[in-house]
């Protein structure tokens, strides 16, 4: 399936809903209307297939200056690897719009047990 760019008051039924899936696994303190907000103020952008959607939000490294498209939020009805399904789509969206660096967060449910620490995710770089 090919991810295609998609304003999300047309698809907040069932992007919300794959949103709270995605709350209930990683935490945090951000709510889905928090994501909503995002998407309608340009400041991230929904792409969807037939049953998967992905936010990605772009940013820049407050040193180098580089820009980076971050792959923000995923889900999808197939509880298949998503960003192997979708990243050679990623990386042409992130390509086509001059971005220099991808990211990702993988979400990873474990404890670090030394002083406290809890490991939240994992994040993935990708020079372009």
């Amino acid at each position: 399936m090919r991810l295609r760019p998609a304003y999300i008051r047309s698809h907040w039924g069932w992007v919300q809903e794959g949103l709270r899936e995605v709350k209930a696994l990683r935490g945090g303190s951000w709510r889905p209307e928090d994501i909503y907000a995002e998407c309608v103020n340009k400041d991230a952008f929904l792409w969807v297939s037939d049953d998967t959607f992905v936010i990605l939000k772009p940013t820049v490294d407050e040193y180098s200056g580089e820009r980076i498209l971050l792959t923000w939020m995923a889900w999808g009805k197939s509880k298949d690897d998503l960003m192997q399904k979708y990243q050679g789509q990623i990386v042409e969206i992130a390509k086509d719009q001059g971005f220099e660096k991808l990211q990702f967060y993988r979400h990873a449910k474990c404890f670090v047990e030394h002083k406290g620490w809890t490991k939240t995710y994992t994040i993935y770089e990708m020079e372009l």
